[in-house]
């Protein structure tokens, strides 16, 4: 195995690798950060099948903000001292974005999506021959902070989480914190994903837009439709 160091990406703004010819497979991340993302299974010996990627204090903390918006690809490489060629890599979404957008509330809300999982990491398709990103660690609970404007009694928090189903049971908390009570009765992703039909399919990114809006002591929960525009990712 070879890899590129950060820094050098940083350096080069690109990837310059020299390879002895033959056949290989290429494994790319992309879009993680050393704040959101730690990635692993890069030390001598390991193979792709020790790949994963959490948040860096998914295995200490019972709680974490967010992952990085990553995108994941893994593709076969010929290299041959004869020929060169160009070669298409198509990534693919390792993570949802779970957006809020709470308008009338009259505290700085505490957000937890609870019944996720925290961690990706590569395995093989025996049916399609292929690999893929599996979601484990389960029963972690996602805490993204939370953008409060109390002169318009408005509050924004987004959070990336590692890819789950639709028959998720995972479950948004919006809590006011000088109680500790619900602020609404906690929602089920799964609810949303079915009643608003928000496709799911492994190749295409997915966000879920949650609007909450608090008029005369009643709360109407629904999601933005405009932004529930789901995008199949091309060739990079």
């Amino acid at each position: 195995m070879q890899t590129l160091e950060k820094s050098e990406l940083d350096r080069l703004q690109g990837v310059e690798m020299y390879l002895p010819q033959g056949n290989y497979t290429v494994v790319l991340w992309a879009n993680a950060s050393d704040a959101q993302t730690k990635l692993g299974g890069f030390s001598e010996g390991e193979t792709i099948r020790n790949l994963s990627a959490s948040h860096p204090h998914a295995e200490t903390s019972a709680s974490i903000p967010t992952l990085d918006r990553l995108l994941f690809a893994v593709t076969p490489l010929t290299v041959s001292e004869h020929e060169t060629g160009d070669h298409t890599v198509n990534f693919s979404p390792g993570t949802i974005r779970v957006s809020l957008h709470l308008d009338g509330v009259s505290v700085q809300p505490v957000v937890h999506i609870t019944g996720m999982e925290s961690a990706l990491r590569p395995v093989f398709d025996e049916t399609s021959g292929t690999w893929r990103l599996q979601s484990v660690s389960r029963n972690k609970t996602f805490q993204p902070a939370v953008a409060y404007d109390v002169t318009n009694r408005h509050a924004n928090a987004t959070t990336d989480i590692p890819r789950f189903k639709a028959d998720t049971p995972g479950m948004v908390e919006i809590i006011d914190p000088t109680t500790g009570n619900h602020i609404v009765p906690p929602i089920s992703l799964a609810g949303l994903i079915a009643r608003y039909h928000i496709p799911m399919e492994e190749d295409i990114e997915v966000t879920i837009p949650i609007e909450i809006t608090f008029t005369n002591g009643h709360a109407k929960i629904t999601i933005r439709n405009w932004e529930n525009q789901n995008v199949k990712p091309g060739g990079v």
